[in-house]
């Protein structure tokens, strides 16, 4: 099961309304806002230009780009539940497991935020444990879990100090270096 952001639109607040009637209230929006339509299920998000523009996978527009946009859907997410967590897990350990990689890598960019992992037989512990039990919930509260299109990484949107921001997870073997002393 794949859990795109695209899936979590049935999280985002309904508009009790037409698409009209939306654009006629739209000063009562601040740019980023994000709903969804009743009668239709489509989501929108009020852009810079304070046009709302349909939500979908490839769009770059008013918002600056596929980031800047899913950051601000991502904002208006619950937090992840202990359910979304156990299933988060489950996706993580799966990619682990389908790859043979010594090394993997969690990555924050817009944080300086970069964790190196070894697999060995030295830790009991799975390392997706490890990355749901310690790392990322000392780095901010988990919003949601996906799987790359290309299925090359993980991202986890997370939310600290009331930003949002997508950590990395991915194999790393080709950025290390194993060398004796």
């Amino acid at each position: 099961m794949k859990a795109r952001i695209k899936d979590k639109i049935k999280n985002i607040p309904i508009f009790e309304g037409s698409f009209e009637k939306l654009e006629a209230q739209s000063s009562k929006y601040p740019t980023g806002s994000v709903v969804r339509i009743e009668s239709t299920g489509q989501a929108y998000v009020k852009g810079y230009d304070e046009k709302w523009v349909e939500i979908n996978d490839s769009y770059e527009g008013t918002l600056g780009n596929l980031y800047d946009m899913n950051k601000q859907i991502i904002q208006q997410l619950p937090n992840a539940t202990e359910e979304d967590i156990m299933f988060s897990k489950d996706l993580v350990q799966t990619f682990i497991e389908s790859r043979q990689n010594k090394y993997f890598m969690l990555l924050c960019n817009d944080r300086n935020y970069y964790t190196l992992f070894h697999i060995n037989d030295q830790s009991d512990e799975p390392l997706s444990e490890i990355l749901f039990n310690e790392c990322i919930p000392n780095f901010a509260n988990l919003k949601c879990v996906n799987e790359t299109e290309d299925k090359g990484a993980i991202e986890i949107w997370t939310e600290a100090d009331g930003e949002i921001y997508v950590m990395y997870f991915f194999p790393y073997d080709e950025g290390v270096i194993e060398c004796c002393q």
